[in-house]
């Protein structure tokens, strides 16, 4: 066993490079969760297209839950898209993303279908079109 006047038992990792901007990944690297959310938003619009009345009814509780499974996986892959890109791309509510993420998975009981429904309806669409060119863009600018 090693003592004090041996040295330390442990030494210290020197500190990881940091993967939060452009110069960390490769642009398929980068673009790849932009490019998750996008097909996460596709498979809501799935949901979307078979229907309202289905999506209310008794029998579409699966529906429902795989709606807000989506919008969670939607800001888990939110959360690995960097920092300068989230900046260049503000109309990606990325801060909303999660604070609905934190609504589905602490406080299941108040959130209400409706409002999931008409957001996959209304707002997940013109996103799912912003990430894909963001995607495209990265690729493109980057290769």
């Amino acid at each position: 066993m090693k003592g004090a006047e041996d040295g330390p038992l442990f030494t210290p990792r020197p500190p990881a490079a940091p993967t939060s901007s452009l110069a960390a990944g490769t642009p398929a690297r980068v673009a790849k969760p932009l490019r998750n959310m996008a097909g996460f938003i596709d498979r809501a619009a799935e949901l979307v297209a078979l229907g309202e009345a289905r999506h209310f009814s008794e029998a579409g509780w699966i529906n429902r839950a795989a709606l807000k499974s989506l919008f969670i996986d939607l800001d888990s892959a939110a959360k690995k898209v960097p920092h300068d890109i989230r900046e260049r791309y503000p109309e990606v509510p990325w801060r909303e993303l999660s604070g609905v993420r934190n609504l589905l998975a602490h406080g299941y009981e108040s959130v209400q279908d409706r409002i999931l429904w008409n957001t996959a309806v209304r707002q997940l669409p013109a996103m799912g079109a912003v990430l894909e060119r963001a995607a495209d863009e990265i690729e493109g600018n980057l290769a």
